[in-house]
């Protein structure tokens, strides 16, 4: 059963309100806590379709009217994983709204439809990326998926857009975002209020980007007691630079978080990390939080030796990151605590990342790697190896980085690789081997070794 599906009664009496395509539509306390898409198409906003139910298609995609990190007055967004709450007050506009937009008009004038029914998706997108600046980033619309392999014809669409005029989508208002709370749904706006709240609530899911959690709601039927909706609160949201490097807010979205990442990493880290629609949503301390040992974030953030801040209601908690993982898909978080900022150092030029995967881009990796080797004097000074999909948590390989020290860089290599063969014991499972995963992980670090050091095994 569709469970957006409530008794129009019961939409009256609340005072929440959804606006869409410029109509206000009463919800039910109960809308909050199901996915945007199911809502929107029971209120008759069915150009947004249910493909995959985890983000990959991108046939849900609608935009709601919030600044992008990329400069576009509007954000596009997957429906299907994101709480019909946590776009209250936030305007959301679907292909219905758009009334013979230019960006409708170039997918017809150059038969960017086949089938038709990721059409609606792909505008949108295209939608969000025609208020920016030019020149047309087609990574704008890497979250959608084209099942008729119609992908020429929509690039060569979205490439013909000219600069945008102003239009009735141009004379925006800023929304008034307020707190909201109900039985099952509550997002405030103060650290305070939230901890108190989850004291309350010890059951609840904590929520930020939804693109883990609302996986579990649409594949595994997961209905937590309630959600804590974390986006408002500004000290998980502070984006800034420290003395030593940066601290960035566990509900910081990855498309956020551009800024701070220089150009090598984005195109071997970011940009692979998950499609442009997943990375509008998914945030930095959410990824942390799954505690999943083959995530791409932590591999990264352990060879920046980053720091966790945790809040209670006592006050902050620090923990180096290493120590924040305490087993599979665990962390060293207690009841009633939030994940508060991440702080980690200055990223340098050296440090690489690397991940194998099934296919380039938005896929979940077998193995990621992050290394940063530096030598001065013809000796190893600085070493940084850190892991993923090779153990049950991500992992410092922290032998291996002190048998580099002081050597050589070709005695170095030959002794961390020696160390790993001996230590390293993946798990196997339906993606990879473990001999696999070992093979992979030494060869990786031989091909930093000979691009960056100029040495080979």
């Amino acid at each position: 059963m569709n469970e957006g599906n409530f008794p129009a009664s019961s939409q009256n009496t609340s005072g929440l309100i959804l606006r869409v395509n410029g109509h206000d539509h009463p919800l039910a306390p109960e809308q909050l806590t199901v996915p945007l898409l199911h809502t929107l198409r029971d209120l008759g906003y069915t150009s947004c379709k249910e493909g995959c139910g985890e983000g990959e298609c991108g046939a849900c995609a609608v935009v709601v009217q919030a600044a992008s990190a990329q400069g576009s007055p509007y954000t596009p967004l997957n429906a299907c994983l994101t709480l019909t709450g946590s776009v209250v007050d936030y305007p959301v506009l679907t292909a219905e709204g758009l009334g013979g937009h230019p960006v409708q008009e170039a997918m017809v004038n150059f038969n960017g439809s086949q089938c038709g029914y990721c059409t609606p998706g792909f505008v949108m997108g295209m939608f969000s990326e025609y208020y920016r600046e030019r020149p047309f980033d087609l990574e704008a619309i890497s979250g959608n998926l084209c099942r008729c392999t119609g992908y020429r014809a929509i690039r060569d669409a979205a490439l013909s857009l000219p600069e945008h005029t102003p239009d009735r989508f141009s004379q925006l208002q800023l929304p008034n975002i307020q707190t909201l709370e109900s039985a099952r749904f509550y997002r405030p706006a103060g650290l305070q209020e939230a901890l108190l709240w989850l004291q309350d609530h010890p059951q609840a899911r904590v929520l930020a980007g939804g693109t883990d959690a609302i996986v579990e709601y649409n594949q595994r039927d997961v209905r937590p007691e309630a959600y804590l909706d974390v986006n408002l609160i500004p000290e998980l949201k502070v984006l800034l630079s420290t003395p030593t490097g940066h601290r960035v807010g566990a509900a910081v979205t990855l498309s956020e978080l551009e800024s701070l990442v220089p150009a090598h990493l984005k195109t071997s880290w970011l940009d692979r990390y998950a499609s442009r629609l997943i990375r509008n949503r998914a945030t930095l301390g959410g990824s942390l939080m799954t505690a999943s040992p083959i995530g791409d974030a932590a591999p990264l953030l352990l060879a920046l030796d980053a720091k966790v801040i945790v809040a209670t209601l006592q006050g902050e908690k620090t923990a180096d990151l290493q120590d924040f993982f305490t087993g599979y898909r665990t962390t060293l978080l207690q009841q009633g605590e939030l994940l508060q900022a991440i702080e980690f150092a200055r990223i340098p030029a050296t440090l690489e990342f690397f991940k194998a995967t099934k296919r380039h881009h938005d896929d979940i990796s077998s193995v990621a790697l992050a290394m940063d080797v530096r030598v001065e004097n013809g000796l190893v000074a600085f070493a940084r190896l850190a892991l993923g999909g090779v153990a049950a948590t991500p992992i410092r390989a922290r032998e291996a980085e002190d048998q580099m020290l002081g050597k050589k860089p070709q005695d170095a290599l030959r002794d961390a690789l020696r160390v790993l063969d001996a230590s390293l014991n993946p798990l196997s499972d339906h993606r990879a081997s473990k001999e696999y995963r070992k093979a992979v992980t030494l060869k990786l670090i031989e091909g930093y070794f000979e691009t960056h050091l100029g040495v080979m095994a």
